[in-house]
């Protein structure tokens, strides 16, 4: 649960960037109702004059592209606490089964054949669920680096020559 102060940062920061975003708002539309992104819109449908394409407002779009290198780099790091989680629930079930087979041999009491079996359930159950999270924002990332991406190729960055 997130707590008040969070929850607002999280207001004064939507104000603050809606108050930026004033004078650029018909250059930009939301990529999604949760987060405070935006991509620029449709440039070629708004035009100044006969020939002159509208300029998007190039501030806001490195600060856009800024927030969704943020972004990526928050779920890389979730990506890797997940891989890090399989790990704990590999090794887990390696040592409920090492316990089971010990139970078999009769060099360990019925405890802990108990302890062995809710060790191998409980990794599997683990390792499933981090599998799926990670797999979830494996696919969220690549979302964001295509928006990303798109972002970039808008900007019509020109190459330098050395």
């Amino acid at each position: 649960m997130v707590g008040p102060d969070v929850l607002q940062a999280r207001r004064s920061w939507s104000r603050r960037v809606r108050g930026e975003l004033a004078g650029c708002q018909s250059l930009l539309r939301p990529i999604s109702r949760q987060g405070g992104h935006f991509i620029p819109a449709d440039l070629t449908a708004s035009r100044v004059g006969p020939s002159r394409p509208s300029q998007p407002c190039m501030p806001d779009l490195y600060r856009n592209i800024d927030d969704l290198e943020s972004e990526i780099e928050r779920l890389s790091d979730e990506a890797e606490r997940c891989r890090k989680a399989m790990v704990v629930a590999r090794a887990t079930c390696i040592a409920g089964g090492l316990m089971l087979l010990l139970t078999v041999l009769g060099q360990v009491g019925p405890a802990a054949f108990v302890f062995a079996v809710a060790a191998i359930l409980g990794g599997i159950a683990l390792f499933g669920s981090s599998r799926t999270t990670r797999a979830e924002i494996i696919s969220l990332i690549e979302a964001r680096e295509a928006q990303r991406a798109e972002m970039i190729n808008r900007l019509e960055l020109r190459e330098v020559g050395g």
